[in-house]
């Protein structure tokens, strides 16, 4: 609530660039805007079953961004080993900018890759892409540092 009135969504670019270290969204909340936590310094990130519409570049921007975490009661979104996806796994909407591998396979089941959904990761080196992918937006995987274009693996690289 704020003065009294409930909240149902984070407007777009609410808490750009603020000092927020981790962010525990109350159940209630419906909308998070484009850009709305971009710049932060999350670390961690818990939406809650409520949710169910996230824009653009909500959480970019956020360089120690470890995980993000859905209430398995969401029916729109989840997060498998901190990575975010739309709930039936097809959609794959965020990597965290300080997910740790050196390698990422998309799962298997994902069709789409958003725009911006690898951007900023520092850490990955490879990405496997499964047969079924059918769009990967532009930018998804802009300034990513590590990303590697030759490898000995079997591995699809992405440029």
């Amino acid at each position: 609530e704020l003065d009294g009135l409930p909240v149902h969504g984070i407007a777009r670019s609410a808490f750009v660039r603020q000092p927020i270290e981790r962010v525990v969204l109350p159940e209630g909340i419906q909308e998070i805007g484009c850009g709305a936590f971009y710049g932060c310094n999350l670390k961690k990130l818990v939406i809650p079953s409520t949710v169910s519409c996230i824009e653009t570049l909500a959480f970019k921007g956020n360089l120690g961004l470890e995980q993000i975490t859905v209430d398995e009661k969401n029916p729109v979104y989840c997060s498998d080993n901190g990575v975010l996806y739309t709930k039936d796994k097809k959609v794959l909407v965020q990597v965290p900018e300080n997910y740790r591998v050196e390698s990422f396979d998309v799962p298997d089941g994902v069709e789409i890759i958003l725009e911006y959904a690898f951007a900023g990761n520092r850490w990955i080196e490879y990405i496997s892409l499964p047969q079924d992918i059918r769009e990967i937006y532009k930018k998804a995987f802009g300034n990513m540092l590590s990303l590697k274009e030759n490898t000995e693996r079997k591995t699809q690289n992405v440029p």
